[in-house]
């Protein structure tokens, strides 16, 4: 299906969101187990390698509770994301309003995540700008205004999972431990999540925006499609090159598909230079491996099947 297509045949606002949000979590919330098991494992290293001090012994205690109990917890970090996703596209931020003062809980969060949080969505600042403009197109459908928030960054996502853990529960030093080895599960496995949710998007019927919210907005008053076009101008001057590349790309697809059908296609010079940087911007460490495993050409042929899949172009035949 193609992008004009999709947008004749899109599944309900509400439906989508409720779709991509069972598939995100359903994905990511098992990962809490994998963290608190992981952390405990290292904790019991360190422990046997240096005789256990008194803070080493109460924070292993604490993370076998943890465990113990971690389908409560696993409850707790849904709770979290469902609540970014109450009233949503409007804005919400994570632990309280927009203005609201920083409390103790989530000063916590902001010290004990930066880092970790900071990493992660340098490394899927790719995958996850596609997923932001498809959600754009999917809040301009609700009636939004402005753009949305996406709940399901790698900055929300890591956030939510800290706030399902409270002091009462165990130590700073824990929360830290624990996001860390989340950190290192995601870094490995949010790709394929990202992929899975732009495909979902696309064949939902959201295609990706434009950038412009006076232009994607339906019935935003003329002033603020003009103030918009004027930002917009400004965002499109100092955008960086992989955004440039996906705009360019879409428009190279959208005049080669206009009035031809949705049949596979020869790909044009200029398109594949174009995925091909940004093939390189989404590096994937696998990569060496498979190409080890399966020879460089059918290797490039899998990662620019990815790359084509994170902007809905499905099929394998789309880059023969």
């Amino acid at each position: 299906m193609s992008e004009r297509q999709g947008a004749q045949a899109r599944r309900p606002p509400q439906q989508a969101l409720g779709e991509l949000r069972n598939g995100i979590v359903g994905r990511v919330v098992p990962w809490m187990r994998d963290a608190l098991d992981a952390a405990l494992r290292e904790m019991d290293s360190r422990g046997s390698a240096n005789p256990p001090s008194q803070t080493l012994v109460e924070d292993r205690a604490d993370l076998s509770l943890l465990l113990r109990d971690v389908l409560a917890y696993e409850r707790r970090w849904q709770q979290q994301i469902d609540a970014l996703l109450e009233g949503w596209p409007q804005f919400k931020a994570i632990g309280g309003g927009e203005f609201a003062l920083m409390g103790e809980h989530d000063l916590r969060v902001q010290l004990v995540g930066a880092p970790v949080i900071d990493a992660l969505e340098h490394r899927f600042e790719s995958a996850v700008d596609l997923l932001d403009r498809r959600l754009y197109t999917l809040a301009a459908a609700m009636g939004a205004r402005a753009r949305p928030r996406n709940p399901f960054a790698p900055r929300a996502l890591a956030e939510s999972f800290l706030r399902a853990f409270t002091l009462l529960d165990s130590s700073a030093r824990v929360h830290a431990l624990a996001l860390r080895h989340f950190s290192r599960l995601a870094s490995d496995r949010l790709a394929p999540v990202y992929q899975w949710a732009n495909a979902f998007m696309a064949e939902a019927g959201y295609e990706l925006s434009t950038g412009g919210e006076g232009a994607f907005l339906p019935g935003a008053p003329s002033g603020l499609a003009d103030r918009s076009s004027t930002a917009n101008a400004r965002e499109r001057a100092a955008s960086r090159a992989p955004d440039a590349l996906r705009s360019q790309l879409l428009q190279l697809r959208r005049d080669a598909t206009d009035g031809k059908g949705t049949g596979a296609r020869e790909m044009g010079q200029e398109e594949l230079l174009a995925i091909l940087a940004l093939l390189q911007s989404d590096y994937d460490p696998r990569a060496a491996a498979t190409e080890q495993a399966i020879g460089s050409a059918a290797a490039l042929r899998l990662a620019l099947e990815r790359v084509g899949a994170g902007i809905g172009k499905r099929g394998r035949g789309f880059c023969s």
